[in-house]
């Protein structure tokens, strides 16, 4: 399934701010839902046949998708899973999209999307393995 990314909206059908209820309707495959972690204050659905982990705010609302194989997430029209992250990373430098690299792989905050490429490099072929697509805000600091 294609997952076109729109920037600070959402990933394919699902919109951010969405209810669990929602998101399970657009997408219309089994769920099973789980605790991430034991610090998080809500659960996140895994849709295991599309490769779709998605994340909502302890209120209920989705804050978060991460997307895998077998989906195809697409940034303007463009692949984003399975390619070389060096090419990736120029790709978006071209476009004008200032992506800020970290140790895990690299993130375009303004249009709400991070690509995970653990152990990369600028130049590296190493094929990206997941896109992380969030909210405005997602990473900010709550005081």
């Amino acid at each position: 399934m294609p997952f076109e990314i729109v920037e600070n909206v959402g990933v394919g059908p699902i919109r951010f701010g969405m209810t669990r209820a929602e998101v399970r309707g657009a997408l219309g495959v089994p769920v099973e839902e789980f605790s991430k972690s034991s610090s998080s204050t809500a659960t996140t659905d895994s849709f295991d046949t599309l490769g779709v982990h998605v994340y909502y705010r302890a209120s209920g609302q989705c804050q978060a998708v991460e997307i895998a194989s077998p989906a195809v997430p697409e940034y303007r029209g463009r692949p984003l899973l399975g390619v070389p992250f060096g090419e990736t990373l120029r790709w978006l430098q071209n476009i004008g999209c200032n992506p800020t690299l970290d140790d895990v792989g690299l993130n375009v905050t303004a249009a709400g999307f991070g690509l995970y490429c653990p152990g990369h490099s600028e130049d590296d072929t190493q094929l990206i393995e997941s896109v992380f697509v969030f909210e405005p805000g997602y990473y900010d600091v709550k005081s």
